[in-house]
């Protein structure tokens, strides 16, 4: 995923709903990003009940029961792409709330307005 690592977030969060073991591979660079983004991920995923690990080079996800998965306010490590994962979450688990979501401003000025009229379907 070296090529595409900015989608990598996107993908997690994604991945933590998934049904088989996943692993996310050259993707190690995003350690230097506005957070170290794999360990940021990790603690994530973790902190609503899922299971992941850090890897030399990447993201291991393991699969989990959904009713293990819950509500938690949610980190965003001043990080963009770590608030989006966070949202992203927010469409399958109940009960999530994200901390600064305003980070999103650097690559999605209107993140929030267009966020809250895709929930209310406009």
């Amino acid at each position: 995923m070296s090529a595409a690592g900015e989608l990598a977030p996107t993908l997690a969060a994604l991945l933590v709903f998934a049904d088989a073991p996943t692993r996310l591979h050259g993707i190690g660079h995003l350690r230097g990003h506005e957070t170290n983004r794999l360990a940021a991920l990790v603690t994530e995923i973790e902190r609503v009940g899922g299971r992941a690990q850090e890897l030399p080079d990447g993201l291991a996800i393991e699969p989990c029961p959904r009713s293990r998965l819950h509500e938690a306010d949610m980190e965003t490590y001043g990080d963009h792409r770590m608030a989006t994962f966070a949202a992203l979450l927010g469409l399958g688990i109940p009960g999530i709330r994200v901390r600064d979501i305003g980070t999103t401003r650097k690559t999605l000025p209107n993140f929030v307005g267009m966020w809250e009229s895709m929930l209310a379907g406009k």
